[in-house]
């Protein structure tokens, strides 16, 4: 038998650890922390200060537009809790918990369904733009062909069951680390 198979099966750690594809994971989570952080800093954030938002959401303005400011609001909220989603998927993914995989479906399973409903709401507010442009067209193919991949690849991966095992110890003096203490 080949050594290199050899090693495989008499190692059972072999598919353990933040290695194989779920490097593509790690790193698709951290770009999408950053594209939301760059999104809020760039086109939400600066609304609020230079003006823009009062602008449009002043009924005496004459660039009033009717619901922006819940739309503003409601983009902003959920921004910011997709941040806090990916941020939470990195602790989770570095930390190993045993949580991160549910997590992690979770997240990529709505963002499908949370896209289409912002390309809604926009519509209702600015009938102008269309549910279905592209920009929104191209964020619903790649968050469902994204879905498609990584959704079956947690259930039935091997590195997965053996990477996310930890659970989260909230400061819990155990047996072991009250021994490990004394030493």
């Amino acid at each position: 038998m080949d050594n290199k198979l050899q090693a495989f099966d008499d190692d059972p750690d072999y598919l353990k650890g933040l290695g194989g594809l779920l490097i593509f994971v790690g790193i698709g989570i951290v770009i999408n922390s950053i594209l939301i952080s760059y999104q809020l800093s760039q086109d939400l954030f600066p609304m609020i200060s230079n003006g823009s938002l009062a602008v449009l959401s002043d009924p005496s303005s004459e660039y009033y537009t009717e619901g922006f400011a819940a739309l503003f609001y409601a983009e902003l909220v959920l921004n910011i809790a997709l941040l806090i989603a990916e941020l939470g998927l990195l602790f989770l993914f570095f930390y190993k918990h045993k949580f991160f995989p549910t997590s992690f479906i979770v997240v990529i399973a709505l963002t499908p369904f949370i896209t289409l409903l912002d390309a809604i709401m926009v519509n209702k507010v600015i009938p102008e733009v269309p549910i279905f442009d592209p920009e929104t067209i191209l964020s619903l193919v790649s968050s469902i062909g994204y879905a498609a991949i990584w959704i079956p690849y947690m259930l039935i991966s091997e590195r997965v069951k053996k990477t996310f095992t930890r659970p989260i110890h909230h400061g819990h003096v155990t047996a072991n680390t009250a021994v490990a203490g004394e030493a």
